[in-house]
C-alpha cells in the first residue's frame, strides 16, 4: 500500500497512465519530502504535525510548503498550490542524479501538478 495521485474529476483510469504517474511507498515519500526541505533548513520530524514543536510559520511562504506540509496519505493540493510547487519542484529535483529513482518521481509528481493548474483541478492524494 502506499501514495498514489489523482486529478480531481479525472475517473482514474482516464488520468496519468501507470507510466506517466508518481507513486510512492509512504515511507519513500516521507524520505523524498525530506530531501525536498533540508536545503530549506527544515527538518521534517522536528516540524508541527510531524512529531515536533517547530511552527510552519516562517516557511509559509516558500514554495514548496503545500508538499510539505501536507497529509502523506490523503487530501488535496489545491490547483493553485499545485501552480505555485511544480516549477520549484522541478528545481528541487534538477540537480539530483540523473538516474536516482526519487528525481524521476519527483518529475513525474511536477508534471502532473503542472496539469492539474492548467486545467484548474485540484491534485488528490489517494
Amino acid at each position: 500500500m502506499g501514495l498514489d495521485f489523482s486529478t480531481d474529476g479525472i475517473p482514474y483510469h482516464e488520468d496519468f497512465s501507470h507510466r506517466e504517474r508518481a507513486s510512492f511507498t509512504y515511507g519513500v515519500f516521507g524520505y523524498f519530502r525530506r530531501r525536498l526541505a533540508a536545503p530549506l533548513g527544515i527538518t521534517l520530524y522536528e516540524m508541527e504535525g510531524f512529531g515536533g514543536d517547530v511552527s510552519w510559520e516562517p516557511f509559509k511562504d516558500a514554495p514548496l510548503y503545500p508538499l510539505l506540509n501536507h497529509s502523506d496519505c490523503d487530501g488535496r493540493l489545491s490547483w493553485q498550490d499545485c501552480a505555485q510547487v511544480y516549477p520549484a519542484l522541478i528545481d528541487a529535483v534538477a540537480n539530483w542524479p540523473k538516474h536516482d529513482p526519487l528525481r524521476e518521481l519527483g518529475l513525474l509528481l511536477a508534471n502532473h501538478m503542472r496539469f492539474c493548474s492548467e486545467i484548474q483541478r485540484d491534485l488528490l492524494f489517494k
